[in-house]
């Protein structure tokens, strides 16, 4: 329905301002414009808050509330549940990381790099080759095992001397030992996926708190809200005005409403 409107300019001491906008928040009956479009924002620490509150309320969305109700504030839950959220995201990716590790180490077997330096240590000196497959039995050494296949008619070849080096055919390549091995990485994977789960267990508690930052959200937007119309006003030392639009069949109650919360002001209304 369309309703008729009036402009509506309201004058009062700079000291009265939060009670101006307060009276006038109470009453529901001014649309403020901005005088300044550009200044009429809310504060950036309101707005940060406002965007911490939305995204945890969205995280905890997807969680049942489950063991104990954790005795935090809605601003401190909030906090704990976007560092857990990050948390999860970097320890997921390190996860995915880590078992695509584990694939390509697989034509290691399950072999611990800490047997080798054992070996070494006792005085066996253990190689790796890719060896074309045709020409392994040239190779000489106290110990030849072929390990497995590899492409391009390749093989993977263990050498094991005492003293010396081994002698191996042209077209051998050397295959260095990798930085890791798999049963290594199978337990820091595995320490991460348990650390993912009790992240999970306490996204579970903090789930009970998803109202309490529902509400400091509703509080925060308020806040925002109000900050917005106070930035909307013309500031000077003295005086605070505001302009806006209230309804043409309420304005007669605006001067009312203002000087019942006891505030001195000037008050005018006009035709658009």
């Amino acid at each position: 329905m369309i309703v008729s409107m009036r402009r509506a300019f309201i004058v009062a001491r700079q000291s009265d301002r939060k009670a101006l906008l307060e009276a006038l928040a109470h009453a529901g009956l001014v649309h403020i414009q901005p005088i300044d479009p550009a200044k009429a924002v809310a504060e950036e620490q309101t707005l940060a808050s406002l965007d911490r509150a939305g995204r945890a309320i969205q995280v905890l969305g997807e969680h049942q509330p489950s063991g104990d109700r954790p005795a935090l504030k809605a601003d401190q839950a909030a906090d704990e549940v976007l560092r857990i959220q990050r948390e999860q995201a970097e320890a997921q990716a390190r996860l995915a990381a880590l078992h695509r590790q584990i694939e390509h180490l697989a034509l290691w077997g399950d072999v611990q790099l800490d047997q080798f330096r054992q070996l070494e240590q006792a005085g066996v000196n253990v190689t790796f080759h890719s060896v074309p497959a045709r020409l392994v039995p040239e190779a000489r050494a106290d110990v030849v095992q072929v390990l497995c296949e590899l492409p391009a008619k390749r093989v993977l070849v263990a050498t094991v001397m005492r003293s010396g080096e081994a002698v191996l055919p042209e077209g051998t390549e050397p295959l260095p030992l990798p930085q890791h091995d798999r049963p290594t990485l199978r337990a820091d994977a595995a320490r991460i996926d348990q650390a993912i789960r009790q992240r999970q267990v306490r996204l579970g508690e903090l789930a009970h708190l998803r109202k309490d930052i529902q509400d400091w959200q509703t509080r925060l937007g308020r806040q925002a809200q109000f900050g917005v119309a106070e930035r909307s006003g013309l500031d000077n030392p003295d005086l605070y005005a505001i302009q806006g639009w209230v309804p043409e069949d309420r304005a007669q109650e605006l001067p009312a409403a203002v000087q019942a919360a006891g505030i001195d002001a000037a008050v005018q209304t006009a035709p658009p």
